[in-house]
């Protein structure tokens, strides 16, 4: 939290709430002084009318201009505060204290370049004027010229050795250039000089957390929120390093407080919905990404977040309609098409995958993932000219991309050119020593070959790398099968069907060894009679029956 400095009212304590009444000399200076009264009591709205009645009184009363000007500013009211400053400006062009409101005023709006230049003129008036040197400070940093950011707080430093704001705020912008040890000695500074300051523990806080000692953060957050009980954003913080020590029923705790302090907290119904995704709690986590695009209909990321927990529990059409919104509020962003390029091809939809996958490649052209799988779409289509061209392009984007050089292979292998398919599968395993299926996709091609003793190789060094390689098993055992060592296929076999029971070619291959073997006919149409259960191939499916019909 940033401290820019208006002023401080020279109040004197009051008991009980007093009524002032106006002398006859200088009505408008009582009325001032009623107001000011008021406002010290909380009284907000009875200090305006009471600065209003001194304008009233005297058109020209500066100070009751800036006065109320100064609790417009308080109550987010820029617009009417400007008004007010730039009145008491106009009658009093020396009035330092009014610049510098002004400048505050313009810098909560966002107009940071006016800002400054009142906080210039400010600081022209009064060279000594450590608030406006500390105001501009801020004003800089929310610029990001933090160097010039720190060089004005260590000037209002330099005026006033005691400003304990200008130490906590050049203590953001040594934060902010990642020169942590510099920002924390600047807010011990300001914890010294003021011991119940919030905000200093706060970011201090903050610092150590970006340094990674969590329980340092989190006991400066604690004494934030002792401090300043109702310290939203400390909660927040607390909660999210909490969650950097995978504490997360108390980080839930903590957005909890965030949410209970500000109801209309996107960002913290957001973190909690993350931890209850981590903890496998789905409809809480739905119901609180709901709430985030209930306060903030253009978060996309709540869309994103909320959909991903949807293709998890397998309901894709809404997944698609929540990845579809994301788009259409962010056009450009890449993560939305391709999520939703994803769940078209679980839902065999592979036109609309193309697509998407398309869109994610033409607003990023280097997306070397999209290229990817948008050939092994291609390759399911059995179009394995544009899938290769893909994953070539892929692979031209991320030359270790291991993955790319596996599919390609699978595509090459499916289009009969084997010699390439073996290259790119050597590839694979020369990037990735320990990756089992590359392996096992070159003892496919070498078995397709006839060259079993290589296809059964290569099938054994998967197997050790995975020993619940199922695909391993099966393809060792119909090589073992090709060669007629039908006792040994027959473990093969049995061994993958033992890992996955729904995979049909392991049934076919099966009922194909008890054929061979002879004797086994009731087992072998048992066997085939499986695979035409389990198998989406109608090819296996017909050559499953004709088996059937042969041993009847």
């Amino acid at each position: 939290m940033t401290n820019i400095v208006g002023r401080i009212f020279g109040f004197i304590s009051v008991i009980g709430i007093i009524a002032l009444v106006p002398s006859c000399a200088n009505p408008e200076i009582d009325y001032v002084a009623q107001g000011d009264i008021y406002y010290e009591q909380g009284q907000v709205t009875e200090a305006i009318i009471a600065y209003t009645t001194a304008i009233q009184f005297d058109p020209n009363n500066a100070e009751a201009y800036d006065k109320r000007g100064y609790i417009y500013g308080k109550q987010g009211k820029y617009d009417k505060a400007i008004i007010d400053y730039t009145r008491a400006i106009e009658i009093d062009p020396s009035y330092a204290l009014a610049y510098n409101d002004r400048g505050i005023a313009y810098g909560n709006q966002g107009e940071y370049d006016s800002a400054i230049d009142d906080f210039n003129k400010a600081i022209e008036i009064d060279p000594d004027y450590a608030d406006a040197y500390n105001n501009r400070g801020i004003t800089y940093g929310r610029k990001g010229e933090y160097d010039k950011a720190i060089a004005d707080c260590t000037t209002a430093i330099e005026i006033d050795p005691n400003h304990a704001l200008a130490y906590n705020n050049r203590g953001i912008n040594y934060g902010k250039k990642k020169e942590y040890d510099k920002a924390i000695a600047d807010f011990n500074k300001a914890i010294e000089l003021a011991p119940n300051y919030a905000d200093a523990y706060h970011n201090r806080g903050i610092t150590y957390e970006k340094k990674g000692e969590y329980d340092k953060a989190i006991a400066d957050f604690t004494k934030a929120i002792e401090l300043a009980p109702n310290y939203a954003d400390a909660y927040h913080n607390r909660g999210d390093t909490y969650v950097k020590q995978w504490e997360h029923d108390k980080a839930i705790a903590d957005y909890t407080s965030v949410i209970r302090l500000d109801p209309n907290n996107a960002e913290a119904y957001h973190s909690r919905g993350d931890i209850y995704v981590k903890q496998g709690e789905y409809a809480k986590a739905i119901a609180d990404y709901t709430s985030v695009t209930e306060i903030d209909p253009n978060n996309a990321e709540a869309y994103h977040s909320r959909g991903d927990i949807y293709v998890r529990q397998g309901e894709y059409d809404k997944a698609i309609a929540d990845f579809t919104t994301v788009a259409e509020i962010d056009p450009d962003n890449v993560e939305a098409y391709h999520s939703r390029g994803d769940i078209y091809v679980r839902q065999g939809e592979y036109d609309k995958a193309i697509a998407d996958y398309t869109s994610v490649t033409e607003i990023d052209p280097s997306n070397a993932k999209a290229y990817n799988d948008r050939g092994l779409v291609y390759e399911k289509k059995g179009e394995y000219d544009a899938a290769i061209a893909d994953f070539t392009k892929a692979i031209g984007l991320a030359p270790d991309y291991v993955l790319a050089y596996n599919n390609r292979g699978v595509a090459y292998g499916k289009d009969e050119e084997y010699v390439k398919a073996i290259a790119d599968f050597t590839k694979a395993i020369e990037l990735a020593p320990n990756y089992a299926d590359a392996y096992n996709n070159r003892g496919i091609i070498y078995g397709k070959q006839g060259e079993y003793d290589k296809a059964i190789a290569n099938f054994n060094t998967a197997i050790i790398i995975d020993p619940n390689h199922f695909l391993a098993y099966n393809n060792r055992g119909i090589a073992y099968y090709e060669r007629g060592e039908y006792t040994t296929a027959f473990a093969n076999l049995n061994k993958g069907i033992e890992l996955v029971p729904t995979y049909a070619e392991a049934y076919f291959y099966r009922g194909l060894v008890y054929s061979a073997v002879g004797g086994y006919n009731t087992e072998a149409i048992a066997d085939f009679e499986r695979c035409i259960e389990l198998s989406q191939d109608p090819d296996r499916i017909a050559e499953a029956q004709q088996q059937i019909e042969a041993l009847q």
